[in-house]
């Protein structure tokens, strides 16, 4: 089955679960021109950091991202730089207008039409998903948000994500296919028993997508494709 002309998905399918950043909303883009301005105060400049850089630590939850990207960059960050940086880094995003990726809204209705549950799965708290999703006028598609503050619940590349987000739906997550920007976020859905499909639109290439070995297909994008 095809969905908007732009994927397909097996015939059984009865659920979606979509990554955010980097597959439902552009949050690359944003990240690249924020985050050499978030690092000024500890680094003496607003030199921008390589694209290449932030999208090699893009899927990441914040904390993990902020503490992954100042070890990069020879930069001595307490947990107190963190824990300012991920509110820094949180209030741009929520009082930037989200960027949709061309394609997701005719998926979502597609999947709506199709009577096919729709979940979010990311390394945000819940809170700042949902936040994000409405800015981006698509929470109204979405029946299960599924954050990394979940108690007791691992964060990609572990399973548990998608385990939860499936439950949630009262799905079997081998009923599930999980749309992903980025290897460990295939991995987690694949982990799960979800059907996966990876897409280059944020984290990592299509190529680095295929060649993972968590990916049951792959795309560029979400451009028409028949």
């Amino acid at each position: 089955m095809w969905l908007a002309d732009r994927f397909s998905i097996p015939a059984a399918t009865r659920a979606i679960l979509f990554d955010m950043d980097g597959v439902l909303i552009d949050s690359l883009s944003q990240d690249c021109e924020v985050v050499g301005e978030l690092l000024a105060p500890f680094c003496g400049s607003h030199d921008q950091v390589p694209r290449t850089l932030i999208r090699r630590y893009f899927a990441l939850a914040l904390d993990d991202f902020w503490r992954v990207l100042g070890g990069e960059l020879n930069l001595v960050l307490t947990d107190e730089d963190v824990e300012l940086l991920v509110a820094k880094h949180e209030l741009v995003r929520r009082q930037a207008k989200p960027i949709v990726h061309d394609g997701v809204l005719e998926i979502l209705d597609a999947a709506r039409r199709a009577d096919l549950a729709c979940a979010v799965v990311s390394n945000n708290p819940r809170s700042e998903i949902e936040n994000m999703l409405e800015a981006a006028e698509l929470l109204r598609y979405v029946t299960q948000v599924t954050g990394n503050d979940e108690l007791g619940q691992r964060r990609k590349p572990a399973p548990d994500p998608y385990v939860s987000a499936a439950n949630g739906l009262g799905v079997a997550t081998s009923d599930c296919v999980a749309v992903e920007d980025s290897i460990i976020g295939l991995e987690s859905a694949h982990s799960a028993g979800c059907y996966t499909i990876g897409v280059g639109t944020g984290a990592n290439t299509v190529e680095e997508l295929a060649a993972s070995g968590f990916a049951t297909q792959c795309y560029n994008d979400f451009t028409v494709r028949r």
